[in-house]
């Protein structure tokens, strides 16, 4: 049985004024587009049945660019009024109290109910890695941001670490996090989502000694994380600006599979062939640490799967392991039709070790 969506992750926007060194926007993003009011409730109108309980409305834009983007949060808590909702911004735009973007700002926050200031690095640093963004222009928003009334908004440092930038987290923290009264400072180390990587190449010893004496506590995100752990093709729904639906919001250039401004039907379809092929390669992965006590086996059974081998070997050819691989081309039939092609159209069988 398909579980319901629990987690969602809504673009409304990809406008975007910035050019970030780790942004990848220019690649995926289609025609600029603000997301209507009206096709934003349609949206809603699509996934009221499932029982949200988080959602970011963000992506590949500057979320406050949106000039609806207070009545957006507004409507959002009026159909998920449960839902706890959360919102990234670059601060690089004026809100002074008197001006239609402070008033905005100020609106949104009693619909917000944890705002992340994404803030990289101390003035050189952070200039080089958000360009363009300016310095003095963050200052200007943070001493207008100071004296507004929150709502209760919860607002937090948001701080993506790279080998470049170790060195200014103290002094975020000292000068940004505690004299603008923000709630924490969050960690995030930049990574390489690939299947063989945890963090990319350049961090020194002495680097990551420095992060886990001074800011283990900061640092967010699961230790030890495998692709088993994620939760997207569960229970998470990733949208863009146009409507379309894709399983991650980390593979943003991957091709949707529906569309929430046409119909829902189809989606709810589509997701559980994706679930269903996510059970299928669990359970192999699961036979595979039960046969070998290690895992390395079920990536190549699946790369062979992608880049059109034929075969793969069970390390002891045993009939729980066939079973479940029959269970994956199984799955990989009940997906949509481009997405069989990128996959490739021939059987996963199984050989016993040896029998080359």
């Amino acid at each position: 049985m398909n579980k319901p969506i629990t987690y969602a992750y809504l673009e409304t926007t990809n406008y975007c004024n910035l050019q970030c060194s780790f942004c990848n926007r220019e690649e995926v993003i289609g025609a600029l587009q603000h997301m209507p009011l009206t096709k934003f409730k349609k949206m809603l109108e699509n996934l009221k049945h499932h029982p949200i309980r988080e959602a970011k409305l963000m992506g590949m834009g500057e979320p406050m660019l949106h000039p609806q983007f207070d009545e957006i949060c507004k409507t959002f808590k009026e159909v998920f009024p449960k839902a706890f909702l959360i919102v990234a911004t670059n601060c690089q735009y004026p809100i002074r109290p008197d001006s239609k973007m402070g008033k905005k700002f100020e609106e949104c926050m009693k619909y917000i109910d944890l705002l992340y200031f994404s803030i990289d690095g101390y003035k050189d640093s952070y200039e080089r890695d958000r360009a363009p963004a300016k310095w003095d222009k963050l200052m200007r928003f943070l001493e207008d941001f100071k004296p507004m009334e929150r709502h209760g908004c919860r607002v937090t440092c948001n701080y993506v670490v790279n080998t470049d930038n170790i060195q200014d987290i103290q002094i975020i923290k000292d000068e940004i996090v505690d004299v603008y009264d923000l709630e924490e400072l969050r960690l995030n180390i930049a990574q390489d989502w690939s299947e063989d990587k945890s963090m990319p190449g350049g961090y020194t010893l002495e680097q990551i000694d420095y992060l886990n004496k001074n800011w283990k506590n900061e640092i967010k995100g699961k230790s030890e994380w495998d692709f088993p752990d994620c939760f997207w093709v569960k229970e998470g729904i990733y949208t863009t600006v146009e409507g379309h639906v894709k399983m991650c919001c980390l593979n943003t250039g991957a091709d949707p599979f529906g569309n929430l401004f046409d119909s829902a039907s189809n989606l709810s379809s589509d997701r559980g062939a994706y679930r269903a092929l996510a059970r299928a390669v669990e359970d192999i992965r699961d036979i595979m640490v039960a046969d070998t006590g290690g895992s390395d086996g079920v990536v190549g059974a699946i790369k062979d799967k992608v880049f059109g081998k034929s075969e793969s070997k069970s390390p002891s050819g045993s009939s729980d392991l066939k079973r479940t691989l029959s269970n994956l081309n199984s799955a990989i039939s009940q997906l949509p039709g481009k997405m069989q092609t990128a996959i490739g159209s021939m059987e996963l069988t199984v050989k016993p070790a040896g029998s080359d």
